[in-house]
């Protein structure tokens, strides 16, 4: 996937826009153990350094320069299937890189933060035995200082339970905690904490805002803002899904995730990169913002066959059609020995009647579903004509069918000269008669307008052939009076939609003027005295409504026919005439809308088309880019009724001194893995700016390694822990938790304040 460092400022290259969905970075590879422990290590003072983050845990010694083992922070626990005696299979525990080993332990995984806090110590333990058997730590228990991050605001319950299993499982001889971005903090602060500053940290699940000065991050004027990594990764999910709610392809969380890390970016003025992307959208840098993810799809080949593979599909399907032809003469003949043995039954029928009475005769025909005697002269006709139309198909002689003309001898006759039966064949002749009479004046009508347009494309031709400049003018005309008027019909439907409008002033003052001159001849004309004249009450009032709609009963899709018949004329014979000109571009087909360039950007291909696979399996990312981190300096777009960095600053800066408000300003550290996303640091100096005084010097900096300087942090305080404190001792030693208990913390420069 490209990876472009954007702000507002500098947009992307429009040439590195296309972008593949599963161009994401490969798992990592299992850890291997160390297996130095007991040469370079063991009896040793290098401490312990245990970054523990809701993402990642960072592992490793205090005198080396970066941690040993980095891997996820998740469990993955699950029992096997069943064996085939029945007997239930056995239970697998996976910590870090070993969850992703099978899609079993994939499914299963789990963390043991809630948000960023340790809320599951058992899933800590696993974690804690996988650092330290990739550690290459072999001894029964941990003899040495353990030095561990934990998040601003621990609570004591997370820390007591982290504390107690550290000396009551692992044997531990001393321990300390540490805030991740103080730690960070004094890492790029040169191992100092005695400048003033101001720590900017964005996480995996939250961020926070932690002011330093006296020495000592001061955690209790801290805030937190619930956005971090993971919030941006779903709300990026969730607005590709809502955008693009029919895509044949489903995005994981994954790829959101890795959009979200490469392809976003903070706005310096994000009002401003919204009308610049807008509907009058500036479109070379809205086509520079816009970046087209494509998802895998297949390809539609057509499947190349030989001559001699089509040769014999095609002397198949002539056996088929052979076999179907017999099949079709052994129908024909069994059809025709059925019809000839009905014909001689009815013949039977009709001599019958001089050998018995009429009774009788009459009883013979009810079992044959006849009534009289012409009935039974109607069947055997009937049963004749088939007969022989079977034969002749069977010789294959096809003669077309003549249908005798309808006969209306009985609409002229008057009515009392008919009988019940006569009259009711005079109604089914009149209504045959009336459908024939009106489809051939249809025919006629029809007949007619296509002569008259035949006439008139003959008369436009020739007048093109005659006078060119003229027709070419006269077709500008046409065509600049249509759109003129489609474009007054929107204007029109726009202002009807504003009630204050004057447009719709005059529809009301014309709807109460027709009301009332319909109403005047009524007896209820007089308005009753409390002022309701009770409109609409009477079905006849509502005719008004369709004398005022006459404009809106023109044929507009006749019109959009004709527009797009002038434009292809006009494009065929005027070099003048641009297709940007069209009504394509001028809004009048959807495929160049506002909303269409946010979901298919400016330059896409026909999308309509179902063989274009390519094209159906692309989204589109362009708003997004700048909206999903914005959520940081406006928790509102996401619900979040929290405040907003500019809003925690001022309220900051407002319990400080003016001194030591500047003197935070000039050393604010951008630190988390979240921090990465470019334009932040210019955006949050924009907004230190407009809470400050004027000219004020600000610098903002991104830490030197935003993913590892809190566990360097930590391994540098791990070697030089009073050079930061007053205090004579900031490790908590196995006999005072022995003597105090698991909730007792030693408090220094950089951690919680118990």
């Amino acid at each position: 996937m490209v990876n472009s460092s954007l702000s507002s400022n500098s947009p992307p290259d429009p040439t590195q826009t296309v972008v593949d969905a599963f161009d994401a970075p490969l798992l990592p590879p299992l850890p291997h153990p160390y297996s130095d422990y007991q040469r370079k290590f063991y009896n040793t003072d290098a401490a312990l350094v245990i970054d523990f983050g809701s993402s990642h845990c960072r592992a490793g010694w205090s005198t080396e320069a970066e941690p040993r083992v980095v891997f996820d922070s998740i469990v993955a626990k699950y029992r096997e299937r069943a064996s085939k005696g029945g007997v239930a299979g056995r239970g697998n525990i996976h910590a870090g890189s070993l969850c992703h080993s099978n899609i079993t332990a994939k499914a299963n995984i789990k963390t043991p933060f809630d948000t960023d806090v340790i809320n599951t110590i058992e899933y800590a333990e696993y974690i804690l035995d996988y650092a330290f058997l990739n550690l290459g730590i072999d001894s029964p228990s941990i003899d040495h200082r353990v030095v561990m991050t934990e998040p601003a605001g621990n609570p004591c319950y997370s820390r007591n339970s982290m504390t107690e299993l550290l000396f009551e499982c692992y044997q531990v001889p001393s321990l300390t905690y540490g805030v991740d971005s103080l730690f960070s903090f004094y890492e790029n602060n040169g191992g100092s904490m005695d400048t003033d500053g101001l720590v900017f940290s964005s996480g995996h699940h939250t961020s926070h805002i932690i002011p330093i000065f006296g020495g000592r991050g001061r955690v209790d004027l801290a805030s937190r803002i619930s956005f971090g990594g993971i919030p941006a990764a779903d709300f990026m999910l969730k607005s590709m899904q809502l955008k693009f709610p029919t895509f044949p392809v489903k995005m994981s969380f994954g790829q959101a995730q890795h959009l979200m890390h490469t392809q976003t970016f903070f706005a310096d003025d994000y009002p401003r990169f919204l009308r610049r992307i807008g509907p009058d959208a500036d479109i070379d840098y809205f086509n520079s913002i816009d970046v087209t993810v494509q998802f895998p799809y297949t390809e539609l080949t057509a499947e190349e066959k030989s001559a001699e593979e089509l040769e014999r599909i095609a002397q198949r399907r002539r056996e088929q059609g052979e076999r179907l032809r017999q099949q079709v003469q052994q129908q024909r003949k069994e059809k025709i020995l059925q019809r000839e043995i009905e014909l001689d039954n009815l013949r039977d029928l009709k001599a019958s009647k001089s050998m018995t009475n009429k009774l009788n005769f009459l009883r013979l025909l009810m079992d044959y579903d006849l009534e009289t005697e012409a009935d039974l002269d109607a069947a055997i006709l009937t049963a004749e004509t088939s007969l022989r139309r079977t034969r002749e198909k069977l010789l294959g002689i096809d003669q077309p069918e003549e249908k005798a003309p309808p006969v209306f001898d009985l609409i002229d006759i008057p009515d009392d000269e008919l009988s019940d039966d006569t009259k009711r064949e005079k109604r089914k002749q009149k209504l045959l008669k009336a459908g024939i009479d009106a489809r051939e004046r249809a025919r006629l009508a029809k007949e007619a307008e296509l002569a008259i347009k035949e006439e008139q494309a003959r008369k436009d031709e020739e007048f093109r052939k005659s006078d060119f400049q003229g027709w070419l003018e006269a077709l500008r005309a046409k065509h600049s009076a249509l759109t003129e008027k489609q474009r007054a019909r929107k204007r029109l439907r726009e202002q009807l939609a504003d009630r204050r409008s004057h447009a719709s002033q005059l529809r009301m003052k014309s709807i109460a003027n027709l009301a009332r001159e319909e109403r005047i001849p009524a007896k209820r004309a007089k308005i009753r005295e409390d002022g309701d004249d009770d409109f609409g009450a009477n079905d006849n009032d509502w005719a008004v409504y369709r004398q005022i709609n006459k404009e809106e009963d023109s044929d507009e899709e006749e019109e959009a026919a004709q527009l797009a018949q002038y434009e292809a004329l006009l494009l065929e014979h005027d070099e003048e005439f641009q297709s940007e000109i069209s009504a394509e571009s001028n809004g009048f087909k959807p495929t160049k809308s506002f909303l269409q360039r946010f979901q298919f950007g400016t330059h896409f291909p026909n999308w309509e088309a179902m063989e274009n696979i390519k094209a159906q399996h692309q989204l589109h990312v362009n708003v997004e880019r700048a909206r999903v981190p914005e959520v940081l300096f406006q928790p509102s777009i996401l619900g979040l009724d929290q405040a907003s960095p500019q809003e925690i600053l001022a309220s900051l800066f407002s319990r400080v001194d003016e001194a030591t408000h500047l003197r935070m300003i000039k050393n604010v550290l951008l630190t988390g893995g979240f921090t990465q996303v470019p334009g932040l640091a210019s955006r949050l100096e924009a907004t230190i700016q407009s809470i400050s005084p004027t000219g004020a010097p600000i610098r903002v900096r991104s830490a030197s390694d935003p993913l590892l300087d809190a566990w360097k942090g930590a391994s540098r305080f791990a070697r030089h822990p009073k050079s930061i404190s007053d205090f004579t001792s900031i490790f908590l030693t196995r006999s005072q938790y022995q003597e105090v208990g698991h909730d007792y913390c030693l408090e220094h420069g950089m951690g919680n304040w118990c």
